[in-house]
Protein backbone atom coordinates (compact mmCIF):
# COMPACT_ATOMS: atom_id res chain seq x y z
CA UNK A 1 0.00 0.00 0.00
CA UNK A 2 2.89 2.44 0.72
CA UNK A 3 3.78 2.22 -2.93
CA UNK A 4 0.82 3.22 -4.20
CA UNK A 5 0.49 6.00 -2.03
CA UNK A 6 3.88 7.25 -3.10
CA UNK A 7 2.35 6.78 -6.62
CA UNK A 8 -0.27 9.04 -5.96
CA UNK A 9 1.67 11.85 -4.28
CA UNK A 10 4.28 12.12 -6.85
CA UNK A 11 1.72 11.85 -9.56
CA UNK A 12 -0.45 14.76 -7.36
CA UNK A 13 3.05 16.95 -6.87
CA UNK A 14 4.13 16.89 -9.86
CA UNK A 15 0.61 17.51 -11.80
CA UNK A 16 0.74 20.56 -9.14
CA UNK A 17 3.87 21.97 -9.95
CA UNK A 18 3.20 22.12 -13.86
CA UNK A 19 -0.58 23.30 -13.43
CA UNK A 20 1.31 26.33 -11.95
CA UNK A 21 3.87 26.46 -14.72
CA UNK A 22 6.91 25.23 -13.51
CA UNK A 23 9.32 23.10 -16.39
CA UNK A 24 9.24 19.58 -15.97
CA UNK A 25 12.56 19.19 -14.09
CA UNK A 26 11.41 21.52 -11.65
CA UNK A 27 7.97 19.83 -11.08
CA UNK A 28 9.99 16.50 -10.61
CA UNK A 29 11.97 18.39 -7.69
CA UNK A 30 8.09 19.68 -6.51
CA UNK A 31 6.93 16.08 -6.74
CA UNK A 32 9.54 15.28 -4.76
CA UNK A 33 9.31 17.44 -2.20
CA UNK A 34 5.71 17.21 -2.53
CA UNK A 35 5.43 13.44 -0.75
CA UNK A 36 8.39 14.08 2.05
CA UNK A 37 6.26 16.45 3.36
CA UNK A 38 3.52 14.17 3.38
CA UNK A 39 5.59 11.48 4.85
CA UNK A 40 9.20 12.20 6.12
CA UNK A 41 9.86 8.75 6.13
CA UNK A 42 9.20 7.44 3.14
CA UNK A 43 11.99 7.28 0.81
CA UNK A 44 11.54 9.33 -2.66
CA UNK A 45 14.13 11.04 -5.22
CA UNK A 46 14.17 12.38 -8.26
CA UNK A 47 14.81 9.41 -10.28
CA UNK A 48 12.00 7.27 -8.94
CA UNK A 49 9.60 10.48 -9.68
CA UNK A 50 10.57 10.21 -13.29
CA UNK A 51 10.39 6.57 -13.13
CA UNK A 52 7.00 6.90 -11.54
CA UNK A 53 5.90 8.96 -14.53
CA UNK A 54 7.35 6.33 -16.68
CA UNK A 55 5.40 4.02 -15.83
CA UNK A 56 2.25 5.29 -15.24
CA UNK A 57 1.98 8.13 -17.56
CA UNK A 58 3.87 6.32 -21.25
CA UNK A 59 5.11 9.21 -23.23
CA UNK A 60 3.44 7.11 -26.26
CA UNK A 61 -0.04 6.71 -24.75
CA UNK A 62 -2.75 8.81 -24.88
CA UNK A 63 -4.48 7.89 -21.29
CA UNK A 64 -2.59 7.81 -17.69
CA UNK A 65 -2.70 8.25 -14.26
CA UNK A 66 -4.59 11.08 -13.30
CA UNK A 67 -4.50 12.25 -9.38
CA UNK A 68 -6.67 14.95 -7.96
CA UNK A 69 -8.06 16.18 -4.64
CA UNK A 70 -11.69 16.12 -4.44
CA UNK A 71 -13.85 19.44 -2.99
CA UNK A 72 -14.81 19.41 0.70
CA UNK A 73 -18.60 18.57 -0.20
CA UNK A 74 -17.35 15.16 -1.96
CA UNK A 75 -14.22 14.32 0.52
CA UNK A 76 -16.52 12.77 3.87
CA UNK A 77 -17.81 9.42 3.10
CA UNK A 78 -19.53 7.68 6.81
CA UNK A 79 -18.12 3.84 6.81
CA UNK A 80 -20.80 1.33 6.97
CA UNK A 81 -19.85 1.26 10.93
CA UNK A 82 -20.62 4.67 11.38
CA UNK A 83 -17.40 6.36 11.08
CA UNK A 84 -16.78 9.17 9.16
CA UNK A 85 -13.74 9.00 6.70
CA UNK A 86 -12.35 11.89 4.64
CA UNK A 87 -10.81 11.33 1.41
CA UNK A 88 -7.46 12.92 0.69
CA UNK A 89 -6.64 11.90 -3.16
CA UNK A 90 -8.43 10.17 -5.73
CA UNK A 91 -7.02 8.23 -8.80
CA UNK A 92 -8.31 7.13 -12.01
CA UNK A 93 -6.83 6.54 -15.35
CA UNK A 94 -7.67 9.62 -17.55
CA UNK A 95 -6.16 11.43 -20.86
CA UNK A 96 -2.83 12.96 -20.52
CA UNK A 97 -2.72 16.30 -19.56
CA UNK A 98 -0.90 19.05 -21.98
CA UNK A 99 1.84 20.95 -20.83
CA UNK A 100 2.25 23.84 -23.22
CA UNK A 101 5.81 24.63 -23.76
CA UNK A 102 6.61 28.05 -21.83
CA UNK A 103 9.18 29.21 -24.07
CA UNK A 104 7.14 28.93 -27.15
CA UNK A 105 7.63 30.88 -29.99
CA UNK A 106 4.54 32.67 -30.74
CA UNK A 107 3.24 32.22 -34.17
CA UNK A 108 1.20 34.97 -35.93
CA UNK A 109 -2.08 34.77 -36.65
Amino acid sequence: MWMLRRITLAVFGYDEARTAGAKHLAAVEEAVRFVRSADPRMRISTTEVKRILAEWRPAHQSCGLFVVKPDLANSVIILPNGQVARIGLTAGWAPRPSYPRANAALKPT
